[in-house]
C-alpha cells in the first residue's frame, strides 16, 4: 500500500510523519498484557489501590429486589394511572367511529368495520375477537346459538327483551346504539 505524506504548513520537517490507513499487521497492534488489567480488561485491584480507591468493601452485597426507600416514596407518591378506556375498534386500533359492541364478548368495534367483517366476501361470520358466529343487520348484530351449545346467562344489557323480527329461532338480537366520541 502506498504510503501517504501530509506537507508541512511550516518549515519544521520534523512534524512530517506517515499516516497509516490500515496497513498495519495485527501483531504490530498487539500490546504484550500488563499487570494494570485483569484478563477481560479492567483494571486491577491493585491499579486501584495505588490512586487510593477500594474496589471492595467488607459490606455485604444487596439483594437482587432490593430497592432504597427514596425509589418506594416515589412509587407511592407518583399518581395512579388511570385505566385506559376502552374505545378502540377491534378491527383498525383506532377510537370507533360510530361504536358498537357486539353481544357476545362486548368487544368494541366501528359500525361500519364490524358491517365489512361479518357481511365481507371473504367473511367466516365469527366475531373478530372470540370466534362466535354471528351476522350483523340493519344496524343490530345477531349473535347465532347453536341448538347443541349453551350460552352463557344474559344479562340485561346484552340481549333485548323483546323478540326481533330480525332473528330466527336460534338467534339473539341486540341493537346497537352509537357511542359519542370523545
Amino acid at each position: 500500500m502506498p504510503e501517504l505524506r501530509l506537507s508541512p504548513t511550516t518549515d519544521n520537517s520534523g512534524a512530517d510523519s506517515p499516516i497509516n490507513l490500515g496497513a498495519e499487521s495485527p501483531s504490530s497492534i498487539l500490546k504484550p498484557p500488563s499487570n494494570d488489567t485483569t484478563p477481560r480488561g479492567e483494571p486491577s485491584a491493585d491499579v486501584w489501590a495505588k490512586y487510593g480507591i477500594a474496589p471492595t468493601s467488607d459490606l455485604p452485597t444487596r439483594p437482587r429486589e432490593w430497592r432504597s426507600n427514596s425509589f418506594t416514596q416515589k412509587q407511592k407518591d407518583h399518581p395512579p394511572m388511570k385505566k385506559e378506556i376502552d374505545r378502540d375498534c377491534g378491527i383498525c386500533f383506532e377510537v370507533a367511529r360510530t361504536g358498537c359492541r357486539t353481544p357476545c364478548c362486548r368487544s368494541l368495534f366501528c359500525l361500519e368495520h364490524i358491517t365489512d367483517w361479518l357481511n365481507g366476501p371473504s367473511s367466516d361470520g365469527k366475531c373478530p375477537s372470540c370466534k362466535t358466529p354471528c351476522t350483523i343487520k340493519n344496524g343490530s348484530i345477531t349473535v347465532i346459538a347453536r341448538p347443541h351449545l349453551e350460552l352463557p346467562p344474559a344479562t340485561p344489557y346484552d340481549l333485548s327483551p323483546v323478540p326481533s323480527p330480525y332473528s330466527g329461532p336460534h338467534e339473539t338480537t341486540v341493537d346497537v346504539n352509537p357511542i359519542d366520541g370523545p
